[in-house]
């Protein structure tokens, strides 16, 4: 009769190894003694304890019981490493999650900030009116963005879709001192052009760049604008045709000037008659 091992409950596994090790205890045993040694074995992992009166069970269960601890013992570290292992997933999950949400409340706030940084760049353009180009001027920014998405789609055949993108591109041009006109007669010019087909690139946010309104807009009416045709770079980098001339190179060799110089001319013309 053994004593109760603490270590060992009926709970604490639901299985046992016997090891083919075990078979020269066994072999010179009777039929009977291995039933009772079994009997036994099975006592012990039940309960943590078992009963014989034989010696020679008692002498064989010295052994199976020492080999049986150094298993529950492996057992029992497993099953802390892996409660470990556990928690620190868990605990990793967590922090994921947690940083997660705090991405998302900084991505809210960022979205926030832009449509705050959004409204503040139409508030900064005010009311704005063309009494140059336009026969009934708008009374905002807003409603001449709508007339030019109007007239882009009428005069290009495309869908114009507004955007982020567009609204801040059109405020910056309307700053810039660009008319709804202008940017129309630049679309045009644009949708005309070999390589804009070619990539199909025609949307309000490319005409309303700054740098394709100065490349694709012309003083001249729609169907008297050159063609200029850039086929590589030169050593600058810059765009030239096949006679290497650069657009700007290209509009003068045609009496034509560029936004920009039309734009200084009226403004060095505006400050001499203030001067008069």
């Amino acid at each position: 009769m053994t004593q109760p091992d603490n270590t060992q409950t009926e709970t604490d596994k639901k299985s046992f190894i016997l090891y083919v090790d075990f078979k020269p205890q066994i072999d010179n045993l009777t039929d009977q003694q291995c039933a009772s040694l079994f009997r036994c074995i099975f006592d012990y992992q039940h309960s943590g304890s078992y009963s014989s009166t034989d010696p020679i069970i008692n002498f064989a269960m010295v052994g199976l019981i020492s080999q049986f601890k150094r298993d529950n013992e492996r057992y029992n570290k497993r099953c802390i490493k892996n409660s470990n292992n556990a928690k620190a997933r868990w605990e990793k999950k967590r922090m994921r999650t947690d940083a997660n949400a705090s991405n998302r409340m900084r991505t809210d706030a960022k979205h926030a900030d832009r449509d705050r940084d959004r409204d503040r760049d139409i508030n900064i353009c005010g009311s704005y009116a063309s009494e140059e180009h336009t026969a009934k001027p708008t009374s905002s920014v807003s409603d001449q963005l709508q007339v030019f998405l109007t007239r882009f789609s009428k005069e290009t055949g495309r869908t114009a879709k507004t955007s982020y993108t567009v609204e801040r591109q059109f405020c910056e041009s309307i700053k810039l001192g660009w008319t709804v006109d202008q940017m129309i007669n630049a679309a045009i010019n644009a949708s005309r052009d070999k390589w804009v087909k070619e990539n199909n690139v025609l949307r309000p946010e490319f005409i309303t760049k700054s740098e394709n309104l100065n490349k694709y807009f012309t003083d001249t009416k729609p169907d008297e604008v050159p063609k200029f045709h850039g086929v590589r770079n030169n050593w600058a980098g810059v765009e030239v045709n096949e006679e290497g001339q650069t657009w700007v190179e290209y509009l003068h060799s045609h009496g034509l000037k560029t936004p920009l110089e039309i734009k200084r001319e009226k403004e060095a013309a505006a400050l001499e008659s203030q001067s008069v």
